[in-house]
């Protein structure tokens, strides 16, 4: 506060009077400011964690889309990035997975081709080895002969038929390994078609009457399937029961009678009192072949489906590879 006197200063007519006006704005400034502090403070925290938040929401689709790549770079083709939001990361993350899914496909293929190659040449190596010795020995014999005639005509033309069913039994090998390879392995291709049944039957019995006649026995058919009609490879399933009769015909040793039947089996719907009336049964065609061989013992029963595996009874004949194929 500042007093000026107005006149003489002794006796002055008046003051003027300077002072600082109350401070009530300044005061009312001090009293906000700590609450507009606190408040300040408190929505930048909050502003940031919700940026923090809405960030991660955002992020997280990239982040595992990223670590699905990097795992499948490291080989997990079953690796599979999260594609749960209907923006463009997530239509990202769903192209990624069909990409992974199709890439995954590709390489089991691969994988099982190779593995089918692989178990090819093993088993071709390990099955191909008596007739190579064999016909290694015919030629053998026959170059050492060469301007000797030391070994006689019948003896030569004995050589020559046996070689040729030595190849002959090489190409089966060839051919059945190939064939039984890619069949376990799930890429053999298998085209069904509406086949008759009674026709297919009669093809593959007209096939080994004349094979089983001059082993000794007798193939007879009681096959009851006309008209009917199954979707089957016709091609496969000739061969699985072609090799299920070869087998009863070398085995049999002219005991006699070979039968083949067919039959359709119906079993009505199960499902008990629940079932609809309406429901149709179930339907099989039933296909047998019955010898007189010597049986299979218990103990070898859990084997004979297994490639190369000949029982005991099998003597030196077939090899070991008929009923892996027909399983």
């Amino acid at each position: 506060r500042y007093l000026q006197p107005i006149g003489n200063p002794q006796n002055p007519i008046g003051f003027i009077e300077v002072a600082r006006s109350p401070g009530i704005p300044g005061e009312a400034v001090d009293t906000l400011f700590a609450p507009f502090a606190i408040a300040a403070l408190v929505a930048t925290v909050l502003a940031a964690m919700l940026g923090l938040v809405l960030g991660r929401r955002l992020t997280a689709p990239v982040v595992g889309l990223t670590s699905s790549a990097v795992r499948m770079g490291t080989g997990d083709l079953g690796a599979r990035a999260p594609a749960a939001g209907r923006d463009e990361i997530g239509e990202l993350g769903r192209q990624f997975n069909a990409m992974a899914a199709r890439l995954e496909t590709t390489v089991d293929d691969l994988r099982q081709e190779r593995d089918v190659l692989r178990r090819f040449i093993a088993d071709a190596s390990h099955e191909l080895r008596t007739p190579v010795t064999a016909l290694k020995t015919f030629n053998e014999l026959l170059r050492e002969d060469v301007g000797r005639s030391q070994i006689d005509d019948h003896t030569r033309a004995d050589f020559l038929r046996e070689s040729g069913q030595q190849i002959d039994r090489m190409e089966w090998i060839v051919e059945n390994l190939l064939n039984l390879s890619r069949l376990e392995a799930g890429v053999a291709e298998l085209r069904g078609e509406w086949t008759p049944l009674a026709d297919l039957m009669a093809r593959v019995a007209g096939r080994y009457e004349r094979i089983a006649a001059n082993a000794g026995n007798r193939l007879q058919r009681d096959v009851r399937l006309d008209g009917v009609e199954s979707e089957i490879d016709p091609a496969i399933v000739e061969i699985a029961v072609g090799n299920i009769i070869s087998n009863a015909v070398r085995y049999s040793g002219g005991k006699g009678e070979i039968l083949l039947t067919g039959r359709l089996v119906v079993e009505p719907p199960t499902g008990g009192d629940e079932q609809p009336a309406t429901a149709p049964a179930s339907v099989t065609a039933l296909l047998t072949i019955r010898d007189r061989g010597p049986g299979i013992d218990e103990d070898e029963l859990p084997h004979i489906f297994d490639r190369f595996y000949r029982g005991r009874s099998a003597g030196a004949g077939g090899s070991g590879l008929g009923l892996a194929i027909s399983r």
